[in-house]
């Protein structure tokens, strides 16, 4: 997995990462899938060799997040404290599928709670693992909330139901439950940004029912129990079939009842199981009966949902997204492609190409090969209203990205066309307003800015990269310029890589863009 470990780099720079998101407690539905499949006549591939060598098994997900009805807003939900704008979402679908494929890969040994004579055994390897196979954004607002309707989500949103999995980032009511699946199906939805719940409800579609059930594996307990919590000698109904959802601390008034009422048994680690089929945190271990379950199942029902079968490198793929919000701005100062959910690679290319001939397209631009993690690639334009590289508004072009692995490439093109250029930033005062371009972007070796006063002002131009306090290079210390237009060559071989920031500071205002180094 060494090509993906840039990603918690990244995200632990960002502090993306939370840690109370492995503290979320479970409470999920299992629905039974109106659509019934058929069993392949013969397994695609010989669970027992899978199984005994722990061969990994890479199933397609794809990922789907809401915005609001105008495409804007984040995509985060109100049962979740953690607040991931559209910009993020990739990112975040890729690192919970990356922090989900590492706990399947270090699979914990089931504790095994008072009572259960389940078999004490070391946890067996787990050769499940996830693939991002797509991310998509809808701008509904109402089915944001949709969650609990698969069938809805399925008809209306779902992308290759026959051979992906489809995830939905969805709530159920604002409120009640973190996850609901069709069991044994394509479908299910999480109302967190919370890898725990997306391996519960994907092991769900994998025909796992949940462990304190009649789930069919001897090495899983039924974990529940009758507690006379009212301490009446009598047990009511909603004192039958209870479950733990995690350990009650010490403090807790349940653990500290009067000498003649019945103990709470979540006060004693002896009634905790971590299973991952239960409700209890943590809940990451799958028994050797779970696993071989899931894997008959795969052989027999998913064999279209496979994207890999072990392999020295791990599936790859490239992707080229536009935000919602993007594509409803009303003006345009930059174009610019979202492509970090493509996965499994080391070095990536971008070309943009004239695609006014589809047959034999013309090559405008390329990055040439680069190495680390793709994230956004803008196109900027000119202070003329225009495009860089002299492109047209509605014009034909075409995008295509590149990646690859010490194994294999991997390439995907989306043509596009770009609209009209309209950058003007406006400050308080109209005779202060700025009008400026940069560009390349990503740019390499020199950075080119453009600008525009509309009187004599005092300018001064600084560059700082967004991890840093400091600023890495400054451009007119702090001078006057006389009204026209400027035109400044930067040299990057001193500039940080990643996403840097300009500010233009112009007599008393001061006015922001950004670029990518690479």
């Amino acid at each position: 997995m060494k090509y993906n470990s840039k990603l918690i780099l990244i995200f632990i720079i960002m502090n993306v990462y939370n840690q109370k998101m492995n503290s979320q407690n479970i409470d999920c539905y299992v629905l039974p899938d109106p659509i019934q499949y058929s069993a392949s006549p013969i397994p695609c591939f010989n669970v027992d060799s899978i199984y005994e060598n722990c061969i990994p098994v890479y199933l397609n997900v794809n990922i789907h997040f809401f915005v609001n009805d105008d495409c804007t807003g984040n995509v985060s939900l109100p049962q979740d404290g953690t607040k991931v704008t559209q910009e993020g979402a990739t990112g975040w679908a890729n690192y919970m599928l990356y922090i989900a494929n590492e706990e399947l890969a270090h699979n914990t040994a089931q504790l095994n709670p008072k009572g259960y004579n389940t078999p004490s055994q070391a946890a067996h390897c787990n050769p499940v693992r996830w693939f991002l196979s797509g991310v998509y954004f809808h701008c509904d607002n109402t089915n944001k909330f949709n969650g609990y309707d698969l069938n809805l989500l399925r008809n209306k949103y779902a992308v290759n139901p026959n051979s992906e999995l489809n995830v939905f980032i969805a709530s159920y009511n604002h409120s009640h439950g973190s996850g609901v699946a069709f069991l044994g199906g394509n479908i299910s939805s999480i109302n967190r940004f919370d890898w725990g719940i997306l391996n519960h409800e994907l092991a769900h579609n994998l025909v796992l029912y949940h462990s304190f059930e009649n789930d069919g594996c001897d090495d899983t307990p039924m974990l529940t129990f009758n507690w006379d919590k009212n301490c009446d000698g009598t047990i009511g109904i909603d004192e039958m079939n209870l479950k733990c959802f995690g350990l009650e601390p010490p403090n807790s008034p349940n653990c500290n009842l009067e000498p003649a009422c019945p103990n709470y048994p979540c006060c004693d680690s002896g009634w905790i199981n971590n299973n991952i089929m239960g409700y209890n945190n943590p809940n990451g271990a799958w028994s050797a009966c779970q696993i071989a379950k899931v894997l008959g199942h795969i052989s027999r029902y998913k064999c279209e949902f496979i994207a890999q079968i072990g392999g020295n490198c791990p599936p790859l793929s490239s992707f080229i997204t536009r935000l919602p919000k993007d594509l409803i701005k009303p003006k345009h100062c930059t174009y610019c492609f979202d492509i970090g959910a493509s996965t499994g690679y080391n070095k990536y290319k971008i070309e943009i190409y004239d695609n006014l001939n589809p047959t034999n397209p013309i090559l405008i631009r390329t990055t040439h090969w680069l190495s680390g993690l793709a994230q956004k690639y803008c196109i900027t334009g000119n202070l003329q209203s225009g495009w860089q590289d002299d492109m047209q508004s509605n014009h034909p072009y075409l995008i295509k990205l590149i990646v690859k692995n010490d194994c294999s490439e991997n390439e995907k093109s989306e043509p596009f066309s770009l609209p009209i250029r309209d950058c003007t930033i406006t400050g308080d005062h109209p005779n202060n307003d700025l009008k400026f371009a940069i560009s390349p972007n990503p740019a390499t070796d020199n950075l080119t800015i453009q600008y525009e006063l509309n009187e004599e002002s005092q300018v001064k131009i600084l560059l700082t990269h967004q991890l840093f306090n400091n600023f890495n290079y400054t451009v007119n210390p702090s001078c006057f310029q006389s009204q026209g237009e400027y035109t400044i060559n930067i040299p990057l071989q001193s500039v940080y890589p990643g996403i840097n920031v300009i500010l233009f500071m112009v007599n008393d205002k001061i006015y922001t863009s950004s670029f990518i180094k690479q």
